[in-house]
């Protein structure tokens, strides 16, 4: 858009064990890669002293910028890095932006004892107020982010700006494949992740108690607990595909599944929307969520028709909704369903639609 973007980040750290390629350098931007701590093992001391990391490396850079800066977009961990953009920006009385992907503290303490949480919750909870009071717009992923983050802050919601997250859309319209009838077994899919939040666990002691010549599933990602899985397959007797993609295979290797199944641990959807849901919708194939039924991840597969949602930890009704979704629908429903994810996202989750939104906000206050 004419202006000049500096582009500040980490060393990239995830997913746990990624080969990253570092060849690419023809950025349409300036890129600084901070020397900053980073943990990307799930570990809560680690990832904490990694944001506080960060943002103490942000400060020394905005600091010693040698040019004007205009504007900040933040899309960085909380609490401890987004609070010290937060007091830089302000210092040097600079406009910034804060995109909020998961609600904090709440979902820091939601893994704490119940005691401890709570206390946590009341310490904590003044570095998030401080952060999205200060801010030029805050940009929300979900209207129940929206409408969560304004009563429990007290900030009026015209301080919000819904934008939902988008993957590559261009990618996966290119290589998108309708759903199309094959013999042998039916292929279940998880492509992400895979670590204790996304509870890929249920999903293998579910898919252990199917007709394993009717059901096949495949787990696709790295992370802290694919060890733990692998180990659970054998245990189960059960023969799973695992295997790893670099982001641009990601569209073709979802579209050889059958039904694509999204897992979270309990209370986790009430405080995110995973980037995951979109790739999935894009890829045009029925979806199980196994989230939290009131979460905004839970409306939009249940409002798009584009598959079943079921309680999270519930490896019983994860375990029946594969077979209804197979056995209770036809051919002709199971398609039907993929088109309306697909049809939805193109439309709703798109980088065009949401990316604007987000330029838009930043570009009225230069």
């Amino acid at each position: 858009m004419g202006k000049e973007v500096v582009v500040v980040c980490p060393k990239p750290s995830r997913p746990l064990n990624y080969v990253f390629d570092n060849s690419k350098r023809n950025y349409p931007f300036e890129l600084t890669v901070l020397s900053s701590y980073v943990c990307p093992e799930s570990q809560i001391i680690g990832r904490s002293r990694e944001s506080y990391s960060f943002g103490q490396a942000i400060k020394k850079f905005v600091n010693n910028y040698p040019h004007p800066i205009d504007a900040i977009y933040a899309n960085t961990w909380p609490l401890f890095s987004q609070r010290a953009l937060a007091q830089i920006a302000m210092k040097r009385r600079i406009p910034y932006f804060i995109h909020v992907q998961d609600i904090y503290p709440e979902s820091y303490c939601s893994k704490m004892p119940k005691v401890l949480g709570r206390l946590l919750y009341k310490a904590l909870l003044p570095f998030d107020v401080f952060v999205l009071k200060h801010a030029a717009k805050i940009i929300a992923i979900s209207p129940s982010m929206i409408s969560h983050l304004s009563s429990s802050r007290q900030i009026p919601s015209d301080r919000f700006i819904l934008a939902r997250n988008w993957q590559n859309d261009s990618s996966f319209i290119q290589q998108h494949t309708p759903l199309t009838a094959h013999p042998g077994a039916c292929h279940v899919m998880y492509l992400g992740n895979i670590n204790p939040t996304a509870n890929v666990a249920l999903i293998v002691r579910a898919m252990s108690k199917l007709d394993k010549g009717k059901y096949h599933l495949s787990l696709i990602g790295n992370g802290p607990d694919k060890d733990h899985c692998q180990e659970l397959g054998r245990e189960l007797g059960l023969d799973i595909t695992f295997g790893a993609v670099n982001p641009f295979e990601v569209p073709s290797k979802q579209a050889e599944a059958d039904i694509l199944v999204l897992c979270l641990k309990k209370g986790v959807a009430k405080t995110a929307t995973p980037s995951k849901l979109t790739a999935y919708m894009l890829t045009g194939r029925p979806i199980i969520a196994s989230v939290d039924t009131d979460s905004d991840c839970a409306n939009i597969v249940r409002s798009t028709g584009c598959g079943l949602v079921v309680e999270p930890d519930n490896e019983e009704m994860l375990r029946e909704a594969i077979v209804k979704l197979t056995e209770a629908h036809s051919e002709e429903e199971r398609l039907q369903m993929g088109n309306a994810a697909f049809n939805y996202a193109k439309k709703h989750l798109s980088k065009e639609a949401n990316l604007t939104t987000i330029t838009d906000a930043i570009t009225s206050v230069l």
